[in-house]
């Protein structure tokens, strides 16, 4: 039998609705929470929350600064509530996923504006890279962050193996331990390191960007390392590896004033147990003599030769002194004869 009252239907609906939404919330509620726990959800709200975190402990400093002049104990207030903004949950602090991103982000943003800054001051010293981040890693770490909380040298002083003086000296302790000011001077410390390190790895970047052709030969040469088989008269089975790889086999030769390549018809001289090397000038050999030392020589110090006519001629171009005319020979040596002109 069906209820004929519409109101009481009506109420009936709307009971079972309410249900249904507040069934609903539960799912996602939990589903929420499931996500937060994943290593993705971490790292996304640890980076999130650096920041807010870095305004919190600014105003801390400031507290700070007053509660030493007024003689009140320390205390640590956050403005910002990180839990009720759903970006910090419980265990997250014990996570490095949640506090290694929070740790860059919360140096990294206040670290850069503050070089910024300092680099728009005019300041002595100011345009040289690794002073302005010196300084704006010591300023960051003693404003931005909490003076008791624990650092990378905590980390570094649980392990015996990579405990130093340093770390002990720069790793953060308790309010028990320490004062304040002391405890805020060793994170300082810390942001210092940090502002170089940071220095140094801007600077590489750079150097790699402004040479990629240095950077694909040395990651070439290190992926085919194993690859490399050593003699005794310092020859290896990649010769043609040692110089720029960006040269076909095939070099092609082209001159400011005549554009058309003229290509080398040299012929296939590997596997006869004959050595070649380029010479871009007339030099002379003497058994017993001094040669080969150079400082860009990749194995050291000796007379280099490869079996491969083709490479010696790639060699006889690179070595070619500006100025002077190219000399159009190649020194052959048969293998049982190399060691004599070796040092």
């Amino acid at each position: 039998m069906t209820d004929s009252n519409p109101i009481a239907r009506l109420s009936k609906i709307n009971q079972e609705r309410q249900e249904r939404n507040k069934k609903f919330r539960a799912s996602q509620k939990e589903l929420s929470k499931k996500l937060k726990q994943t290593k993705t959800s971490k790292v996304i709200r640890g980076a999130l929350s650096g920041p807010l975190k870095a305004v919190n402990e600014t105003v801390e400093f400031v507290d700070d600064i007053y509660d030493f002049a007024a003689g009140n104990p320390y205390d640590n207030n956050e403005l910002i509530d990180l839990q009720a903004l759903g970006l910090e949950i419980k265990g997250d602090k014990e996570d490095w996923a949640y506090t290694v991103p929070q740790a860059i982000t919360q140096f990294l943003l206040p670290a850069g504006a503050i070089s910024k800054t300092l680099k728009g001051t005019k300041l002595v010293g100011m345009n040289n890279a690794w002073v302005r981040n010196a300084f704006a890693g010591f300023i960051t770490d003693a404003v931005v962050q909490d003076p008791y909380e624990e650092n990378l040298f905590n980390m570094i002083d649980k392990h015996p193996r990579l405990a130093t003086p340093i770390s002990d000296v720069l790793k953060a302790k308790t309010p028990e331990e320490i004062s304040v000011a002391e405890a805020r001077l060793r994170q300082a410390g810390g942001g210092l390191l940090a502002g170089e390190a940071l220095t140094a790895l801007g600077l590489g970047v750079k150097a790699i960007k402004k040479s990629p052709e240095l950077y694909e030969r040395v990651i070439k040469r290190l992926s085919r390392r194993d690859e490399i088989l050593m003699t005794d008269n310092v020859v290896d089975n990649l010769g043609d590896e040692i110089i720029d790889l960006s040269i076909d086999k095939q070099p092609t030769k082209v001159t400011p004033k005549n554009t058309t390549p003229v290509k080398l018809d040299l012929p296939d001289t590997r596997g006869q147990n004959e050595f070649y090397h380029g010479a871009a000038s007339d030099i002379e050999l003497v058994e017993g003599g001094e040669f080969g030392k150079a400082v860009e020589n990749l194995y050291g110090d000796g007379f280099y030769v490869t079996e491969d006519l083709v490479t010696a001629a790639k060699y006889q171009k690179k070595n070619r002194v500006k100025g002077k005319n190219l000399v159009v020979s190649f020194i052959k040596l048969l293998k049982n004869n190399l060691l004599s002109f070796l040092i």
